[in-house]
């Protein structure tokens, strides 16, 4: 075990990965982490977030209670995902039902392309639901600053960072950018963002979401698509700041092991060099509801693959840079028995999360939550 966290010289970042509808078990692992350690969270120096784990930080730097947080997305889940006005385009559907009509003795493979082609043309959901229970949940601190959040003096800083993707910069490049207030960085003025601006752009993930206009970067997309676990840019930006690395600590929290995968099963029933652009949008083959403890290709395997990937890489980077687990460095991994899709807040998949997380904190002396929890009360008074 590594020295006690000082706070006259130590940084706390608390991490929060992308996920969706998800990121209730990061809310729910956040309230169960501040009912059992009260003094814990008041020392966090960085909220750092991606996607839903970026709604989250930035309603942490507001000051929101986390009952509030949880709510979201217990609650309104109905309300974030509203479909979208181009699937419910009725000529456009129309249209494609009179070519199905119109070409009905073609082949099963040219079907199945018209019955997802409203799906591959339309964003699946209209933002204004989701960001309308953003502004709900935040209340004024919506249309604050990222800079606003910070005192001009304060005692104990809670700075923020939330990763979004700019679609198009004036070199006609895409840039992974960081929305953040920290202090003493180069060239950095999104600390003007507003909040509701910042979680909008961090969250547009594509094919769900459309692309959502920031007032000055212009179109932008989710940060899952670089790095849906914040860690390591968090890690890099905070001593970019002018914080040592030996002086930065990290809780990091993903939305769960999804088990989502490519079985041998579905490419050899085809032919490995037929899988191009359409099977890594829509799997032609895959049960319609995830088998527990069973591979389960997901609706959409190239974002998939891109999300939990990149969480994978950023969480062995930074347990590398920061001592390993239980060093300066703990991630609370959940394990799900079946996927729950970032757009799944039906009943049962709402209770899934609740009971996953019952049974990761259950009282034990040897499992991954007692051993987190022997962490924070070990290093931090």
């Amino acid at each position: 075990m590594t020295a006690q966290f000082n706070p006259a010289t130590d940084k706390l970042i608390v991490s929060c990965d992308g996920g969706g509808i998800r990121g209730l078990i990061v809310a729910l692992l956040l309230q169960q982490i501040d009912s059992s350690n009260a003094n814990f969270l008041g020392q966090t120096y960085l909220h750092a977030g991606t996607s839903t784990g970026g709604i989250i930080s930035l309603a942490m730097a507001c000051g929101i209670d986390l009952a509030e947080i949880v709510n979201l997305y217990q609650d309104d889940g109905d309300q974030i995902f509203t479909t979208s006005a181009c699937l419910g385009n009725n000529q456009l559907a129309a249209d494609i039902a009179s070519a199905k009509a119109a070409n009905a003795s073609a082949s099963s493979w040219w079907t199945y392309i018209l019955d997802h082609i409203m799906e591959l043309l339309c964003a699946w959901y209209d933002n204004t639901g989701l960001q309308q229970a953003i502004q709900n949940t935040l209340g004024s601190t919506a249309t604050a600053t990222l800079n606003s959040l910070v005192p001009a003096a304060p005692a104990a800083p809670q700075y923020v960072l939330v990763n979004t993707l700019q679609l198009c910069d004036s070199n006609n490049t895409w840039v992974p950018l960081q929305l953040t207030n920290l202090p003493n960085l180069q060239n950095n003025n999104s600390g003007t963002t507003l909040v509701i601006d910042a979680a909008m752009s961090t969250s547009a993930a594509p094919m769900y979401f459309p692309p959502y206009q920031h007032p000055t970067y212009g179109y932008c997309a989710d940060g899952g698509l670089f790095a849906n676990n914040p860690g390591t840019i968090a890690l890099t930006t905070l001593m970019a700041s002018g914080v040592p690395l030996e002086n930065i600590w990290m809780l990091s929290i993903s939305t769960g092991n999804m088990l989502d995968c490519y079985p041998p099963s579905l490419i050899n029933g085809l032919w490995a060099g037929f899988y191009g652009p359409l099977f890594w949008v829509f799997p032609t083959s895959q049960p319609l509801d995830a088998v527990a403890n069973q591979p389960y290709t997901p609706s959409l395997p190239l974002m998939s693959a891109f999300f939990d990937a990149t969480s994978q890489l950023d969480d062995f980077q930074c347990a590398q840079l920061l001592g390993g687990q239980y060093g300066r460095y703990v991630r609370a991994h959940i394990p799900l028995t079946a996927p729950i899709a970032l757009n799944d807040y039906s009943g049962p998949a709402i209770q899934a999360m609740q009971d996953a997380v019952t049974n990761y904190t259950k009282p034990s002396t040897t499992s991954e939550w007692a051993l987190i929890e022997k962490w924070i009360s070990s290093n931090f008074s």
